[in-house]
């Protein structure tokens, strides 16, 4: 991100604008929900590392606050993280800083044993875009939780390039998810955490 712009993006009086306009445009959307046969939002996110891909993070927020699933919340400390945690604790989740740190994993596992749900962004831009990052199954097997993947489209959005290509669904659009089904993980013999059935 070019430092003029990251600078920008982290002033308060863009936070309050861009936070003014995303209320105005979330009251034209409308939601498609698709769920595993049998089992509601609430069966599937009652306990679950509910993960989403980097561009779908704005999109996996309106959703979890549309369906009252609003939780704890990772971010990464990057000027993108800062942004997305604003709005986050403005729909009223709780946010956790800095995935991958054994902190942060100490942290998450807290939260998990306490509440059996947490939210986080399962890839990263700088590795490869939409593989998930090792430390969800990891997560998932520890706390024996299992994965829930936050599939997002809408029929039409914005991608914001600068913005670790967030996208944002244009006024009037359908958001579309898919909640997978719960994936459970292990601990192999090597001691690395697998997803089971993958």
């Amino acid at each position: 991100m070019p430092r003029l712009l990251e600078w920008f993006v982290q002033t308060t009086f863009f936070k309050w604008i861009a936070y003014t306009y995303f209320w105005i445009l979330f009251s034209t959307y409308k939601f498609s929900i698709s769920t595993p046969r049998g089992l509601s939002v609430d069966d599937v996110l009652d306990e679950a590392v509910g993960y989403m891909w980097h561009e779908d993070v704005a999109l996996s927020m309106m959703f979890l606050y549309h369906t009252k699933q609003v939780g704890h919340f990772v971010v990464n400390s990057s000027p993108e993280g800062k942004f997305a945690a604003f709005f986050a604790k403005k729909l009223g989740f709780k946010v956790l800083y800095g995935a991958s740190k054994p902190s942060f994993i100490r942290s998450a596992l807290d939260v998990l044993d306490m509440n059996k749900r947490l939210f986080i962004v399962g890839d990263s831009l700088k590795n490869s875009a939409k593989r998930i990052n090792k430390e969800l199954p990891y997560l998932s097997a520890k706390s024996d939780v299992p994965l829930v993947h936050i599939k997002c489209r809408s029929t039409s959005s914005l991608s914001l390039t600068h913005l670790d290509k967030l996208s944002l669904p244009l006024p009037f659009s359908t958001i579309y998810i898919t909640l997978s089904k719960p994936q459970k993980c292990y601990f192999d013999d090597n001691h690395n955490a697998v997803i089971k059935g993958a």
